[in-house]
C-alpha cells in the first residue's frame, strides 16, 4: 500500500518526520548554485525490500508466500530564482519498479512485474516577497506530482501500486508495498500564506491509475496554525469525475462525492503530549449507485516520558469507519479516497497484514491501537504496535471480532541517506473473519538509499 520512506533525518526527529519527507527533495548531487539561490540538482533513490508471510490471503491457497519488491529512481530538480525572490521551479524524473517471486500474500501483484514510466513532471512559480511583503504568498505549480492533506487521513499522493493479480490493466509495476508511485498525474496546485497563522490550498488532482478508478477531484484546505498550540484544519473535496467500469464498478460510488473533514492536533499545553483529530463527513448522489451517507473520525493522545531511559512514548488511538448498512436504500460504506502512510507504521495502514494484505483498510471497520516507541539512540527507534479490529455492520450470524495484530518493527538512520526498517507481526484472525483461521507470522526488512 501507500508508502513513502526517506532517511532525511537522524531519529532526533524520528522517522515519523523522515517518512513523511517527499524523496525529491532529497538532492543527490547539486549540479549548480548560484549566489541568487537559484540551482539545479541530479536526485537518485533506490528501495529494496524482501517480505514472507506464513499465510496467503489471495485465495490461491499458497502454503507460505515470499517476495522481493524493487525501484529505482532518477532525474532532475531545480529552481530558477527571478526579481523580489520570486522564482520558477520544477522536477522530471523516471522510475522503474519490479516485483519478483510468489507475489504479495494479498495477491495484488503476482512476482512478474517490472515497468519504467515517468513519475514527477511538473514546473511551478512562486511568488517570494511580490505580493505584500510575504515570503512565498502564492505558489502555482501544474504537471505530475504528489499532493498531501494534513497528515493523509483522506489524501496523501496516488500511491496505490498494484502489480497483475487483479489482471494487467490495474498493474502500475508492482513493488506493491513500497508503492514508489504516488504522482497524481494531472494536477494544479496553488498554495497560499498570508504571513499569519491561516494558510490554504486549493487543488485539482487527476489520476490516471486504474485501480483507484481513475478519479478527478478538486478541493480546498485551510489551516490554523500557531506554534504554541497546535493546527486546526478543514478540508472539502468533491469528485468530478470517476470510471466506473474500473475494478469491476467499486467506485460508482464515487460520482460526485463530496467530502468534508476537520482536524486538530494540539499539546494543550501540555510538555512532551500530543492530541488529534479528525472526523469526516461523506455525502453523494451517484448517477448508478446508491446515495452516500458516511462518515469516520478518530481521536489520539500520545505523551513522551522524555527524561526517561529510552524516552519511551506511549499512543492511544480509536478510529472509527462507518459500513454499509444492509437494512436501508443508502450506501453508508466510508470511502478512504487516497489515504497513505504518513506519521510512520500504523498511520494510516493500520496494521502491516491488516493494511495491506487483509483489510478492512479503513471501511466498516472500529479499531483501537495502543503503541510503545523507544529511542536506544538517535538513528534508532524501537517500537512495538497493537491493532484489535472490530466490524461495525456484519452479516447475519457472523462475529464482529475481525482480528487483531502486533507488529515490532526498528527504524535505522543508517547514514543520512541510508535508512534500513526490519518488522515482524503477528496477525491474529477472529471469528468474524473471512479468511485463514491461522495465527500468521510475518516478516519484512526495506532499506531505502538517496544518493
Amino acid at each position: 500500500m501507500p508508502r513513502r520512506i526517506t532517511p532525511q533525518a537522524p531519529f532526533a526527529l524520528c522517522t515519523a518526520a523522515a517518512l513523511a519527507l517527499a524523496s525529491a527533495n532529497a538532492a543527490a548531487y547539486e549540479v549548480y548554485s548560484g549566489e541568487d539561490g537559484s540551482s539545479l540538482s541530479l536526485d537518485a533513490e533506490l528501495g529494496v525490500g524482501y517480505f514472507s508471510s506464513q499465510q496467503d490471503y489471495s485465495g490461491q491457497g499458497r502454503d507460505e508466500v515470499n517476495w522481493t519488491e524493487g525501484y529505482f529512481k532518477a532525474g532532475v530538480s531545480g529552481e530558477r530564482v527571478l526579481g523580489n525572490g520570486a522564482s520558477v521551479y520544477g522536477a522530471l524524473n523516471g522510475l522503474a519498479s519490479t516485483t519478483d517471486g510468489d507475489g504479495d500474500a494479498g495477491g495484488f501483484s503476482t512476482g512478474d512485474e517490472s515497468e519504467f514510466d515517468v513519475e514527477d513532471a511538473y514546473v511551478g512559480w512562486r511568488s517570494g516577497s511580490l505580493i505584500g511583503g510575504v515570503d512565498d504568498a502564492v505558489d502555482l505549480s501544474v504537471g505530475s506530482q504528489s499532493f498531501t492533506v494534513g497528515d493523509g487521513w483522506l489524501i496523501n499522493g496516488d500511491a496505490l501500486n498494484f502489480g497483475e493479480g487483479f489482471g494487467d490493466s490495474l498493474s502500475r509495476g508492482g513493488a506493491y508495498w513500497l508503492a514508489p508511485r504516488h504522482a497524481f498525474r494531472r494536477t494544479a496546485i496553488a498554495r497560499f500564506e498570508t504571513g499569519t497563522p491561516w494558510r490554504g490550498d486549493a487543488f485539482y488532482l487527476g489520476s490516471d491509475n486504474d485501480a483507484q478508478g481513475d478519479t478527478e477531484l478538486a478541493g480546498l484546505n485551510v489551516e490554523y496554525n500557531d506554534e504554541g498550540w497546535g493546527t486546526l484544519g478543514a478540508t472539502y473535496l468533491h469528485v468530478l469525475d470517476v470510471d466506473e467500469d474500473d475494478l469491476g464498478g467499486a467506485y460508482a460510488s464515487r460520482d460526485g462525492l463530496n467530502t468534508v473533514s476537520l482536524r486538530g492536533n494540539s499539546s494543550l499545553g501540555i510538555e512532551n503530549a500530543d492530541f488529534r483529530f479528525e472526523a469526516t463527513l461523506q455525502r453523494g448522489s451517484p448517477a448508478n449507485a446508491a446515495d452516500v451517507k458516511a462518515h469516520a473520525w478518530y481521536v489520539e493522545g500520545s505523551y513522551q516520558f522524555a527524561d526517561v531511559w529510552l524516552a519511551p512514548k506511549l499512543t492511544y488511538r480509536f478510529s472509527s469507519f462507518s459500513g454499509d448498512d444492509p437494512d436501508t436504500a443508502d450506501n453508508e460504506a466510508f470511502d478512504p479516497l487516497f489515504y497513505g502512510f504518513s506519521r510512520g507504521y500504523g498511520t494510516w495502514f493500520q496494521g502491516e497484514v491488516a493494511g495491506n494484505y487483509t483489510g478492512p483498510f479503513n471501511s466498516n471497520t472500529d479499531v483501537q491501537h495502543v503503541g510503545l516507541y523507544l529511542h536506544p539512540h538517535e538513528r534508532v527507534r524501537l517500537g512495538a504496535l497493537y491493532f484489535d479490529f472490530n466490524t461495525r455492520e456484519t452479516a447475519p450470524g457472523m462475529s464482529d471480532d475481525y482480528a487483531q495484530e502486533l507488529d515490532v518493527f526498528m527504524e535505522y538512520a543508517a547514514t543520512e541517506r541510508l535508512f534500513i526498517s526490519p518488522v515482524y507481526s503477528r496477525f491474529n484472525p477472529g471469528d468474524g473473519f473471512s479468511g485463514p483461521d491461522e495465527t500468521n507470522n510475518y516478516f519484512q526488512v526495506i532499506a531505502i538509499w538517496n544518493f
